[in-house]
């Protein structure tokens, strides 16, 4: 779920737990606020990438490259521009093929730079965590561990103030437990692996 928040509502939770003034704009001069602004992406994409959030997983199915791997794989796929991090390449693109009932197997592969290089010839069916970078768009406790990254960062910089850095990770740790608490109710589970001899008799 959505929650709407802005860059800078972001930003200014992030320094409401160390109990520096909020920022105006983003434009703002102050050292804390330009601290801020410079860790910001690179902690969004950490807190991505870091995990499976549902709200950033997107599916593709991408077209061999022109030039295949020197040697080990047969061909290979480029990753798009705003992949952070794979989560499955698996044949059929889904869980189960619905004309043979067969379950779906995950395709032998290797991450190579930016590419997907596997003996697997294309379509190759991807699923991935997008680079989300507009905060109207994030879940709930997204926010809550993007702003509480900050402030660990924020205390350590801007504070003489141990409980800071003590709350910054308490608040943080408690918020990727919630994540991981949620997520579990949130979908099917994958399916476990059967053996050919188990799936010869479907």
């Amino acid at each position: 779920m959505a929650v709407g928040q802005t860059k800078l509502e972001v930003c200014n939770l992030a320094l409401d737990i160390i109990r520096e003034p909020p920022a105006q704009s983003l434009t703002d001069t102050s050292a804390p606020l330009r601290w801020v602004l410079r860790n910001y992406d690179h902690t969004v994409d950490v807190a991505l990438r870091s995990y499976k959030w549902n709200f950033a997983k997107r599916r593709a199915k991408l077209s061999r490259d022109g030039t295949d791997p020197e040697f080990e794989w047969a061909y290979r796929y480029k990753l798009p521009n705003d992949c952070l991090r794979i989560l499955s390449v698996a044949e059929y693109g889904g869980r189960l093929d619905g004309r043979s009932r067969r379950a779906v197997l995950d395709v032998p592969h290797e991450i190579v730079g930016n590419y997907i290089e596997t003996d697997y010839a294309a379509p190759l069916a991807i699923k991935y965590i997008l680079r989300i970078t507009n905060p109207g768009e994030w879940d709930p406790l997204f926010v809550e561990i993007v702003r509480c990254s900050l402030a660990q960062g924020l205390a350590n910089k801007f504070t003489s103030k141990n409980k800071f850095l003590e709350l910054a990770t308490g608040m943080l740790n408690r918020a990727v437990a919630k994540a991981e608490e949620i997520d579990t109710f949130e979908g099917s589970p994958e399916p476990t692996e059967q053996d050919d001899i188990i799936r010869a008799r479907y």
